[in-house]
Protein backbone atom coordinates (compact mmCIF):
# COMPACT_ATOMS: atom_id res chain seq x y z
CA UNK A 1 0.00 0.00 0.00
CA UNK A 2 0.93 3.36 -0.42
CA UNK A 3 2.84 4.77 3.00
CA UNK A 4 1.23 8.00 2.06
CA UNK A 5 -2.15 7.11 1.39
CA UNK A 6 -2.13 4.81 4.67
CA UNK A 7 -0.67 7.76 6.61
CA UNK A 8 -3.86 9.48 5.41
CA UNK A 9 -6.78 6.95 6.38
CA UNK A 10 -5.09 6.72 9.81
CA UNK A 11 -5.67 10.44 9.97
CA UNK A 12 -8.96 9.75 8.92
CA UNK A 13 -9.88 7.09 11.50
CA UNK A 14 -11.80 8.26 14.46
CA UNK A 15 -11.92 11.78 13.21
CA UNK A 16 -14.81 11.65 10.21
CA UNK A 17 -16.60 15.07 11.70
CA UNK A 18 -13.56 16.92 10.03
CA UNK A 19 -14.75 15.20 6.70
CA UNK A 20 -14.66 18.17 3.93
CA UNK A 21 -18.40 19.66 3.43
CA UNK A 22 -19.07 18.07 0.09
CA UNK A 23 -18.86 14.51 1.78
CA UNK A 24 -20.96 15.35 4.48
CA UNK A 25 -24.49 15.09 4.04
CA UNK A 26 -25.18 15.65 7.60
CA UNK A 27 -24.79 19.34 7.22
CA UNK A 28 -26.25 21.93 5.85
CA UNK A 29 -25.66 25.73 5.00
CA UNK A 30 -26.78 28.13 7.40
CA UNK A 31 -28.47 32.01 6.85
CA UNK A 32 -25.09 32.99 7.08
CA UNK A 33 -23.33 31.01 4.49
CA UNK A 34 -21.54 28.50 7.36
CA UNK A 35 -21.76 24.61 7.24
CA UNK A 36 -23.48 23.71 10.13
CA UNK A 37 -24.35 20.04 11.24
CA UNK A 38 -28.35 19.23 10.68
CA UNK A 39 -30.37 19.11 13.58
CA UNK A 40 -32.32 15.72 14.63
CA UNK A 41 -35.26 18.03 15.73
CA UNK A 42 -35.07 20.71 14.00
CA UNK A 43 -34.18 18.99 10.42
CA UNK A 44 -35.13 15.23 10.76
CA UNK A 45 -38.32 15.16 12.82
CA UNK A 46 -40.08 17.98 10.86
CA UNK A 47 -39.05 16.41 7.12
CA UNK A 48 -41.92 13.33 8.59
CA UNK A 49 -44.21 15.77 10.60
CA UNK A 50 -47.18 14.50 9.25
CA UNK A 51 -46.63 10.68 10.37
CA UNK A 52 -49.53 10.26 12.97
CA UNK A 53 -47.72 7.57 15.24
CA UNK A 54 -45.17 9.76 17.74
CA UNK A 55 -43.07 6.74 17.87
CA UNK A 56 -42.93 5.71 13.90
CA UNK A 57 -42.09 9.46 13.31
CA UNK A 58 -39.19 9.87 15.75
CA UNK A 59 -37.97 6.42 14.32
CA UNK A 60 -38.21 7.74 10.53
CA UNK A 61 -36.93 10.88 11.53
CA UNK A 62 -33.74 8.80 13.22
CA UNK A 63 -33.59 6.28 9.92
CA UNK A 64 -33.20 9.40 7.99
CA UNK A 65 -30.55 11.06 9.66
CA UNK A 66 -28.71 7.30 9.69
CA UNK A 67 -29.13 7.21 6.28
CA UNK A 68 -27.51 10.67 6.03
CA UNK A 69 -24.19 9.90 7.83
CA UNK A 70 -24.33 6.24 5.26
CA UNK A 71 -24.26 8.47 2.74
CA UNK A 72 -21.59 10.23 3.70
CA UNK A 73 -19.07 7.61 4.27
CA UNK A 74 -20.24 5.93 0.88
CA UNK A 75 -19.33 8.82 -1.05
CA UNK A 76 -16.12 9.88 0.64
CA UNK A 77 -15.11 6.24 0.26
CA UNK A 78 -16.41 5.59 -2.78
CA UNK A 79 -16.28 1.53 -2.74
CA UNK A 80 -16.12 -0.56 -5.56
CA UNK A 81 -16.94 -4.00 -6.23
CA UNK A 82 -17.43 -6.19 -3.59
CA UNK A 83 -17.49 -3.24 -1.11
CA UNK A 84 -19.45 -0.80 -3.27
CA UNK A 85 -22.56 -3.28 -3.40
CA UNK A 86 -22.24 -4.24 -0.05
CA UNK A 87 -22.71 -0.93 1.07
CA UNK A 88 -25.42 0.23 -1.29
CA UNK A 89 -27.72 -2.64 -0.23
CA UNK A 90 -27.69 -1.29 3.65
CA UNK A 91 -28.30 1.93 1.89
CA UNK A 92 -31.14 0.36 0.42
CA UNK A 93 -31.91 -1.30 3.04
CA UNK A 94 -32.43 1.76 5.66
CA UNK A 95 -34.49 2.95 2.53
CA UNK A 96 -36.54 0.22 2.44
CA UNK A 97 -37.69 0.79 6.19
CA UNK A 98 -38.37 4.19 5.76
CA UNK A 99 -40.75 3.48 3.15
CA UNK A 100 -42.06 0.61 4.95
CA UNK A 101 -42.77 3.22 7.66
CA UNK A 102 -44.40 5.49 5.46
CA UNK A 103 -46.91 3.05 4.06
CA UNK A 104 -47.49 1.66 7.57
CA UNK A 105 -48.87 4.86 8.82
CA UNK A 106 -50.82 6.22 6.06
CA UNK A 107 -52.56 2.47 5.56
CA UNK A 108 -53.40 2.69 9.33
CA UNK A 109 -54.70 6.39 8.53
CA UNK A 110 -56.82 5.40 6.05
CA UNK A 111 -58.22 2.51 8.44
CA UNK A 112 -59.21 5.17 11.29
CA UNK A 113 -60.84 7.61 8.25
CA UNK A 114 -62.98 4.62 6.72
CA UNK A 115 -66.88 4.50 8.15
CA UNK A 116 -66.91 0.81 6.87
CA UNK A 117 -66.41 -1.55 10.03
CA UNK A 118 -65.69 -4.40 8.16
CA UNK A 119 -62.97 -2.79 6.14
CA UNK A 120 -61.60 -1.59 9.44
CA UNK A 121 -61.46 -4.86 11.19
CA UNK A 122 -60.01 -6.46 7.99
CA UNK A 123 -57.51 -3.68 7.68
CA UNK A 124 -56.46 -3.63 11.24
CA UNK A 125 -55.69 -7.50 11.31
CA UNK A 126 -53.30 -7.30 8.26
CA UNK A 127 -51.21 -4.13 9.76
CA UNK A 128 -50.83 -5.70 13.34
CA UNK A 129 -50.25 -9.10 11.45
CA UNK A 130 -46.50 -10.12 12.54
CA UNK A 131 -45.49 -11.37 9.12
CA UNK A 132 -47.18 -7.67 8.18
CA UNK A 133 -44.12 -5.58 6.06
CA UNK A 134 -43.15 -4.17 3.03
CA UNK A 135 -44.03 -7.02 0.47
CA UNK A 136 -47.61 -7.16 1.79
CA UNK A 137 -47.83 -3.40 1.81
CA UNK A 138 -46.77 -3.29 -1.66
CA UNK A 139 -48.97 -6.06 -2.95
CA UNK A 140 -52.12 -4.05 -0.70
CA UNK A 141 -50.48 -0.59 -2.70
CA UNK A 142 -50.56 -2.29 -5.75
CA UNK A 143 -53.92 -3.84 -6.27
CA UNK A 144 -55.64 -0.03 -4.72
CA UNK A 145 -53.62 1.04 -7.83
CA UNK A 146 -52.65 3.97 -5.27
CA UNK A 147 -49.25 4.66 -7.53
CA UNK A 148 -50.68 3.97 -10.87
CA UNK A 149 -47.79 4.10 -12.71
CA UNK A 150 -46.31 0.85 -13.22
CA UNK A 151 -42.84 2.08 -13.40
CA UNK A 152 -43.53 3.00 -9.51
CA UNK A 153 -44.39 -0.19 -7.86
CA UNK A 154 -41.78 -1.70 -10.17
CA UNK A 155 -39.51 0.14 -8.25
CA UNK A 156 -41.15 -0.57 -4.84
CA UNK A 157 -41.05 -4.36 -5.23
CA UNK A 158 -37.86 -4.15 -6.48
CA UNK A 159 -36.65 -2.10 -2.88
CA UNK A 160 -38.72 -5.05 -1.17
CA UNK A 161 -36.63 -7.56 -2.79
CA UNK A 162 -33.22 -5.91 -1.23
CA UNK A 163 -35.04 -4.84 1.75
CA UNK A 164 -35.86 -8.89 2.36
CA UNK A 165 -32.71 -9.70 1.71
CA UNK A 166 -31.40 -9.11 5.10
CA UNK A 167 -33.66 -12.25 5.49
CA UNK A 168 -31.23 -15.05 5.51
CA UNK A 169 -34.12 -17.08 3.70
CA UNK A 170 -34.46 -14.65 1.19
CA UNK A 171 -31.15 -14.23 -0.84
CA UNK A 172 -31.65 -17.01 -2.95
CA UNK A 173 -35.23 -15.82 -3.77
CA UNK A 174 -36.27 -13.92 -6.96
CA UNK A 175 -33.17 -11.94 -8.43
CA UNK A 176 -29.60 -11.71 -7.22
CA UNK A 177 -29.50 -8.73 -5.55
CA UNK A 178 -26.17 -7.71 -7.32
CA UNK A 179 -28.90 -8.51 -10.14
CA UNK A 180 -31.63 -5.88 -8.73
CA UNK A 181 -32.20 -2.72 -10.84
CA UNK A 182 -31.87 -0.82 -8.12
CA UNK A 183 -28.06 -1.68 -7.19
CA UNK A 184 -27.20 -0.59 -11.04
CA UNK A 185 -28.45 2.57 -10.49
CA UNK A 186 -26.60 5.63 -8.96
CA UNK A 187 -26.98 6.28 -5.07
CA UNK A 188 -27.61 9.50 -5.88
CA UNK A 189 -30.71 8.68 -8.38
CA UNK A 190 -32.32 5.97 -5.69
CA UNK A 191 -32.14 8.64 -2.76
CA UNK A 192 -34.05 10.95 -5.02
CA UNK A 193 -36.60 8.81 -5.89
CA UNK A 194 -37.27 8.16 -2.09
CA UNK A 195 -37.02 11.68 -0.91
CA UNK A 196 -39.56 12.48 -3.80
CA UNK A 197 -41.67 9.93 -2.28
CA UNK A 198 -42.07 11.39 1.24
CA UNK A 199 -43.55 14.21 -0.30
CA UNK A 200 -45.83 12.56 -2.10
CA UNK A 201 -46.97 10.70 1.18
CA UNK A 202 -47.00 13.95 2.97
CA UNK A 203 -49.64 15.40 -0.03
CA UNK A 204 -51.91 11.96 0.42
CA UNK A 205 -52.43 13.75 4.37
CA UNK A 206 -53.58 16.91 3.26
CA UNK A 207 -56.31 15.23 0.70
Amino acid sequence: MNPELEQAFHSVHANLQHLPDEYCKWRKEATDGRMISKSLSADYRPRFHFIRDVTLRNNLAELRMSLDYHLSIFYFLKPGLTFGWQHKLVIYQIIGAIVEGLLTDYLEHLVESDQNELVKKIAKQRTESKTFGLGSLVEIYKQANFFRRPNNIQTLENLRDLRNSVHPRSLNRRTNVRENPLMGKSVDEVVRIFDTLIDFMESKYEN
